[in-house]
């Protein structure tokens, strides 16, 4: 197990027989969602976070996010406003700042804490109209116990096959799966069979005690700063051919849907989660597209898209200098679909006390 395995382990049993220092407390006043998952990245919390967040403003009530906004410059605990961005709060919160522009302020709302019992209790005397706070990857944040615990893991890597840290990409043994409510398996393949879903479904529900439900990816649109593609609309006015940029977690579905969908990735920069891009590693990707914007005008052919993804978007828009933040940036906006015809039984369960 190791050094870091048995640290968690303790950390994780002062919890359970809440010892001194290590008590949880709880918010019953208010409906309280904690997107979270064992491992260091790549389960698709954000998207998850975009999903309920939509789903709660369209049935009216006022949502709260608080994020801890990882790598962000602007220290201490605030709502995050319009004049925000991905350096002053980090890539997530900048992302539902994009997301969310119309609604902010008025029935969204961003809070960057790192504490975040003391943040939820701030969060309610400025905000006493709050109906939902979510809480963006607060799986491991046990100083409080949110209403319902979302665990997500990938199913290209669940966490029952993954290994701890330094070893694998756990944060926490997989028995910590079960403080889970609800378990879900993110980013299937569209085709997953029957049998493949029993499986996995039965190694699951051997750590969490329960059956997860499944999800895929559903790339909605392509988005510029001026307008939206259908993502078919889009690889036609590119003759299906992309230059791709990306440092999330991991690219893998996205570059298995643009191979599904026959577009050809040209190149792929390909960076660490977080990456904080460099001049140097932009004016590449510059020097790239341009010499493929060359060569296809030479071969009577459209420009190649310039694609990432919604949450390097946020970050690219921050640049200083003006030529390469006003490259033809596109991202594409993705949704997460619950499958198997169970939406229905997920989203009961959500909003359910």
């Amino acid at each position: 197990m190791g050094i870091y395995g048995w640290v968690a382990q303790l950390r994780n049993h002062a919890f359970d027989k809440q010892w001194v220092g290590f008590k949880t407390k709880t918010f019953p006043q208010v409906k309280s969602i904690c997107v979270g998952n064992l491992s260091v990245g790549g389960t698709g919390k954000t998207p998850m976070v975009v999903y309920l967040t939509r789903r709660f403003l369209e049935q009216g009530k006022t949502v709260v996010v608080i994020s801890l906004g990882y790598k962000r410059r602007k220290l201490g605990s605030f709502f995050a406003t319009a004049a925000d961005n991905a350096l002053t709060v980090g890539d997530e919160p900048a992302m539902y700042l994009e997301e969310f522009n119309h609604e902010l302020g008025d029935k969204f709302f961003v809070y960057l804490c790192k504490r975040r019992a003391e943040g939820v209790a701030e969060v309610l005397r400025r905000k006493p109209q709050t109906d939902v706070i979510l809480f963006d990857d607060g799986y491991q944040h046990r100083y409080v116990r949110a209403g319902k615990n979302i665990l997500l893991t990938a199913c290209y890597k669940p966490f029952f096959q993954d290994r701890l840290l330094p070893y694998g990409r756990l944060r926490e043994h997989p028995e910590g799966a079960r403080r889970a409510d609800i378990v879900v398996m993110t980013k299937c393949p569209a085709d997953l069979s029957e049998a493949d879903r029993q499986q996995l479904s039965d190694q699951c529900a051997s750590y969490a005690h329960r059956k997860p439900f499944f999800s895929r990816v559903d790339y909605r649109e392509v988005v510029s700063r001026r307008e939206r593609w259908q993502p078919d609309v889009f690889w036609q006015s590119c003759d299906r051919r992309v230059i791709l940029v990306t440092g999330i977690a991991s690219a893998r579905p996205l570059v298995d849907y643009l191979k599904s969908a026959d577009v050809e990735v040209l190149r792929h920069f390909d960076f660490a989660d977080h990456h904080r891009f460099t001049m140097a590693e932009l004016r590449e990707v510059e020097k790239f597209y341009f010499a493929e914007r060359e060569k296809a005008a030479a071969a009577g052919l459209t420009a190649p898209g310039l694609l990432t993804t919604q949450k390097d978007y946020v970050r690219l828009l921050v640049r200083k200098d003006r030529a390469l933040r006003e490259l033809p940036w596109h991202y594409i906006s993705i949704m997460p679909q619950i499958m198997f015809g169970q939406e229905e039984a997920f989203l009961k369960m959500i909003e359910e006390d």
